[in-house]
């Protein structure tokens, strides 16, 4: 492993920087799986901060996964950090504390592009697909926890509808960062499996009729209207 140089930290929150400084490290290839930091003394006379500050953002960077730190030894950049990148959204959410509301609007912006897609190239497996979703949907209307699911399949079935397999990632990363927070919804406002599923119809057959226009309207009231319902439950939720 080469020599790593690294610049004296200036100002900001102290933890906050020497975080920044090692991830920089790891996306600029300087460190990679398996490679053992510099020890927190060096770190802290290279960094000009305090061992203490470095203590706590390697333990910060330790807990999401980045860092494995062993108890009277050194520390090594985890050999599985490439899972983190795969989801790249989780690590960042993390690291600068994202708010539900910055993953709502990020997913808007990808899903709105992903069901014009859709309506543009959807194959008759996908028409298919989609449609088996929505029928199961309906069995389980009254089942908050079995809907969810189904709520999932289908934009699932939605994106990979889109041939675009980037956005599909980029979606996939943020549907399962949303997961948990949507549970509530579903299971505080009893209306909302209902709406939900009305609206998938619509954007269902704008897809299948190959209307872009009317499956990104479809799709933009659908996420608006889930967007409000998110808000009610989190009032009600603290009620």
């Amino acid at each position: 492993m080469e020599e790593i140089k690294l610049q004296p930290i200036k100002k900001k929150v102290l933890i906050d920087q020497i975080i920044e400084v090692i991830t920089n490290l790891i996306i600029e290839g300087k460190l990679r799986p398996g490679d053992v930091l510099p020890s927190e003394r060096k770190l802290s006379g290279m960094l000009k901060v305090s061992r203490n500050s470095i203590r706590q953002a390697l333990k910060a960077l330790d807990i999401l996964g980045v860092l494995e730190i062993n108890a009277g030894s050194r520390t090594y950049l985890n050999k599985s950090i490439s899972e983190l990148f795969t989801n790249p959204f989780k690590f960042v959410s993390i690291l600068y504390d994202v708010k539900a509301i910055e993953l709502f609007e990020t997913r808007k912006m990808i899903e709105v592009e992903l069901v014009k897609l859709a309506a543009k190239k959807a194959t008759k497996e996908d028409i298919e697909r989609m449609n088996s979703v929505i029928e199961k949907s309906k069995d389980f209307i009254d089942k908050p926890e079995e809907f969810q699911y189904l709520e999932r399949d289908f934009h699932n079935a939605l994106s990979r509808a889109s041939r675009n397999k980037l956005l599909v990632a980029m979606m996939d990363s943020i549907s399962n960062l949303l997961f948990e927070r949507k549970k509530k919804t579903f299971l505080l406002i009893s209306d909302t499996r209902k709406k939900a599923l009305e609206q998938h119809i619509k954007i269902f057959e704008a897809i299948k009729s190959k209307d872009v226009s009317k499956a990104e309207k479809a799709m933009l009231e659908h996420l608006e209207e889930f967007l409000k319902d998110q808000q009610r439950a989190e009032y009600l939720s603290y009620k």
